[in-house]
């Protein structure tokens, strides 16, 4: 069922609803009144029950009577002055009066319908038993007072005086069937001018909405028409359109990630594929050479050997940095933080890298500043990755044709931060590169070569590192002079 539907019927059922209600409570109310419900007709009646005439009403009604009581031939005569006086000033108290002699009406006040009253006149009670009542003439009700007598003739006369009733009813009677087509007739408007107010509110915006959606099942999240500037549409429309607008933006998104998923994936089975093949093909051309007998020598067979090892020994690294950047990639990697001091921590790690840089023909120095010691949350395991990567990143790109290599590993701090830096004074990187050096298997060089040594994957993995730490990476390069990568990472309370 449609919302527009269901909104129509619940109008109908309000109305319906209402009615009943109050047919309900004037039943209960008319049991409790009277001791049961009555019926329609006994309703009609109770309604149109029998009342007698007001004090003033009665007083005019008396002299008529006594006249009437006294002198009944007298009302014969309709000129004799006394009952002209009597009739007119009944009739000024907008009170009608009726002689009836027999079976005809000799005398009735303006307004009345003589063929009515002959019709629903009360029957002659001599007794006068039942002197008052409602009666109806020409569908309008009279309150009356009768008296009925005789004549010197013996023939049946009553005197009747009425006022108009003006009923419930009787105003029904007159003006119900307008009145009843009137109610339906706004009830009919007022349902349309709603019905249009919700089509404008709620169903139009709806409909645009379910448009939308249609439209982002074929793909399609650029051209959307969104109602977000419907000036009629509800305030819970315009926040279910601005909810559906965030939603497109993040599916939108959504889509855009994956698709930059989708061409890195893509990238990354090319780049693997390659940097496992060429070890492998070199490793493979080796070990053929030695099985087809090119090492004559004792030293060309160790020099191959250990070529092969060395190879071997590369890809065995690179299958574990892959696996760490995707154990990084996927958050399985499970991380041992604890509080530690930031200097000691830095002297132990730079004594334990400056003999193997010496080895390499590096000078590894330190700058740590003056400051008091600084306190992070860490893993200890994982900073020394980070560090290590940095430093093999610097003796990768050494310029060799420098008779001096150098890497200093540099501590600063600030308020809420300690930073680490690790300097080189290398071949540096073009500066259209460095946006590109924490991409993984980004090498710096066009070529593809292993020549310079590392994966690709070091600085990714630094990048990945940092992020889980809660800090951020600074790189400032300069082609020919040297590099400068810098991370931070978030103090504890400073300790005495």
């Amino acid at each position: 069922m449609t919302i527009k539907m269901r909104f129509l019927i619940s109008y109908l059922g309000g109305i319906i609803v209402t009615l009943l209600s109050l047919f309900l409570i004037s039943s209960i109310t008319l049991f409790v009144v009277t001791g049961s419900v009555p019926s329609p007709n006994n309703l009609y009646k109770m309604i149109t029950r029998e009342r007698s005439l007001s004090l003033e009403e009665e007083g005019a009604f008396l002299e008529l009577r006594l006249l009437a009581k006294n002198e009944p031939d007298s009302l014969k005569n309709l000129e004799n002055p006394e009952l002209v006086k009597i009739i007119q000033e009944i009739e000024k108290q907008n009170l009608a009066v009726v002689i009836r002699q027999g079976e005809d009406i000799s005398y009735y006040s303006n307004g009345l319908v003589e063929k009515s009253l002959l019709a629903h006149f009360p029957i002659y009670e001599p007794n006068n038993l039942k002197v008052n009542g409602t009666i109806d003439n020409a569908g309008r009700l009279y309150r009356y007072m009768k008296f009925d007598f005789k004549d010197s003739s013996q023939m049946a006369n009553s005197v009747m005086v009425l006022k108009k009733e003006n009923t419930f009813v009787e105003f029904l009677q007159k003006w119900g069937l307008l009145i009843s087509g009137l109610i339906i007739l706004i009830a009919l408007i007022f349902v349309q001018l709603f019905n249009r107010s919700i089509t404008k509110t709620i169903i139009e915006p709806l409909d645009q909405l379910k448009k939308s959606t249609e439209t982002m099942k074929t793909g399609n999240l650029e051209s959307i028409e969104v109602p977000l500037d419907n000036e009629y549409a509800a305030n819970e429309i315009k926040e279910l359109a601005d909810s559906f607008e965030e939603m497109r933006l993040q599916v939108k998104q959504s889509a855009i990630e994956q698709k930059r998923y989708e061409e890195n994936r893509k990238e990354l089975i090319a780049n693997i594929s390659h940097d496992l093949k060429t070890p492998i093909t070199s490793i493979i051309g080796y070990v053929e050479g030695l099985q087809d007998g090119v090492a004559t020598t004792k030293e060309k067979e160790a020099q191959y050997l250990a070529t092969i090892h060395k190879k071997a020994t590369s890809l065995n690294h690179l299958i574990e940095e892959l696996f760490l950047y995707s154990k990084l990639d996927l958050q399985k990697i499970g991380f041992n933080f604890e509080e530690v001091n930031i200097r000691q921590f830095l002297v132990h790690i730079s004594e334990e890298y400056q003999m193997e840089l010496a080895n390499q023909g590096t000078h590894l120095s330190t700058e740590f500043g003056e400051e008091q010691d600084a306190y992070c949350l860490i893993d200890r395991e994982q900073v020394n990755r980070i560090l290590g990567n940095l430093i093999q990143n610097s003796l990768n790109f050494r310029d060799m044709g420098k008779e001096f290599n150098q890497v200093i590993l540099r501590l600063t701090q600030t308020e809420s931060k300690v930073w680490i830096e690790v300097e080189d004074n290398g071949i540096g990187i073009d500066e259209e590169q460095q946006a590109f050096i924490f991409d993984r298997f980004y090498r710096g060089e066009s070529s593809r070569n292993i020549a310079m040594g590392g994966s690709g994957l070091g600085l990714a993995i630094v990048k990945q590192l940092v992020e889980a730490h809660g800090g951020t990476l600074q790189l400032n390069s300069i082609k020919g002079q040297g590099t400068k990568i810098a991370f931070c990472l978030n103090k504890l309370v400073e300790k005495e």
